[in-house]
This record gives C-alpha cells, sequence and structure tokens, in this order.
C-alpha cells in the first residue's frame, strides 16, 4: 500500500466507546471476543438489537457450533486466521450472502482459505 491510500484508511477510522456506536451503521461487523458459547451468544443479542437489518456478523469463532448461536444465525460467519490462512465457517443457516462476504474478507486478509461446515450441515461448498 502506498502512504496515500494508507493516508486514506486512516482517515476513515473512527473511534468510538460505546459498541452501540461502533454498530449502528456497520453492513459488516467483526466480532473477536472469547471463544466461549455464553460470551458469543451475548455478543450476537446485542448486535442482533443494534445492528442494521443485513448486516453480516463475522465471528472470530474457531470451535463453536455455529447453528446454535443466534436468532439470526444466517448472518453470522466465522472467520478464523491462523498466520497466512483463514478458515470460513459456516453453520447451515448462514446464507450465501454472508458466505461470500466472508470470502470476500479472507482473500483480502489472507494468502489462502477453506471454508468448513458445523457437523450436522450440508456438504461444504
Amino acid at each position: 500500500m502506498q502512504q496515500p491510500e494508507a493516508d486514506q484508511a486512516l482517515a476513515r477510522i473512527e473511534c468510538v466507546t460505546r459498541i452501540e456506536d461502533a454498530a449502528r451503521r456497520a453492513r459488516i461487523v467483526m466480532e473477536t471476543g472469547p471463544d466461549e458459547q455464553e460470551s458469543k451468544l451475548e455478543m450476537f443479542c446485542l448486535l442482533d438489537r443494534i445492528c442494521l437489518p443485513g448486516t453480516v456478523i463475522v465471528s472470530n469463532c474457531h470451535a463453536l457450533d455455529l447453528s446454535d448461536t443466534a436468532a439470526k444465525a444466517e448472518i453470522i460467519v466465522g472467520l478464523y486466521f491462523s498466520g497466512d490462512h483463514a478458515e470460513i465457517h459456516c453453520s447451515e443457516f448462514t446464507s450465501e450472502r454472508a458466505l461470500a462476504v466472508a470470502i470476500k474478507l479472507a482473500e483480502r486478509m489472507a494468502a489462502t482459505h477453506r471454508i468448513t461446515r458445523d457437523a450436522h450441515s450440508a456438504a461444504t461448498p
């Protein structure tokens, strides 16, 4: 990235002190809380209440079954990074749109990626 591009990117960063202010206008929210079911459920429920309809929630979950995470599971997709590799994790409810968003993010942020699904979901695409 050249300096002018870096300056433009930094100018778009907005600092806030409340999650409501950060997520209210977002179309994509990257959640990076602890990989614990109770913590994830609490965060997903909060984001579901404050985000715009259709906002995709990208979670850093690695070991959780996303099928049990929230009422709006179609907008939640896991994205876990290990070095220069990204693992995109879907539930049986993850929408094609949420998956497409995660794939685009993975392609921009990692050299390689693969898609996995919860054990009781359909076969990996």
